[in-house]
């Protein structure tokens, strides 16, 4: 085996890491992140809520996704009303303008849920930091469902 460098010559390449630091190997580095990652596992998995998903273990995408689908479609065999409002969360952050989510509601009688999400809004406040920069935000995630009496129900998620 030979201690050449590419080039044929006596010099060995450097190895800078990640860090800058010399010697660290992506070998090493893989190791690290595998130590940490089996060390903080447990912790943050116990913190996550179950409607949470996308790179945990036995959580998908998928299923909410399946899940969703089969609830639309039970929805037009019941011949029943189906409100679901979307939210990308990267994007929801200080760009969503709340009185023209109510507008269209209003539009479809339904000033019941109006008044819910309303009511969640007040209070729910989330702190973003993006490169040391700091953004107060608002978060909303609400359920809402029609019980088998045909109430309407809503399940408040806090951040």
């Amino acid at each position: 085996m030979s201690n050449k460098g590419p080039d044929n010559s006596d010099e060995r390449p450097e190895c800078h890491g990640w860090n800058g630091h010399h010697g660290t190997t992506w070998t090493s580095r893989k190791k690290r992140k595998w130590v940490l990652l089996n060390r903080t596992k447990g912790s943050v998995d116990a913190q996550l809520r179950d409607q949470q998903a996308g790179f945990c273990k036995d959580r998908s995408y998928t299923d909410q996704i399946t899940t969703v689908r089969i609830i639309v479609e039970q929805s037009t065999e019941w011949d029943s009303s189906l409100y679901i409002n979307f939210i990308h969360y990267e994007k929801a952050f200080d760009s969503v303008n709340t009185t023209t989510s109510w507008r269209p509601l209003r539009q479809y009688g339904v000033p019941e849920i109006i008044d819910i999400i309303r009511n969640s809004y007040d209070g729910l406040n989330c702190r973003l930091v993006r490169s040391k920069v700091q953004y107060q935000a608002r978060l909303l995630t609400l359920t809402h469902s029609r019980s088998p009496s045909d109430r309407l129900g809503h399940e408040d998620v806090k951040i």
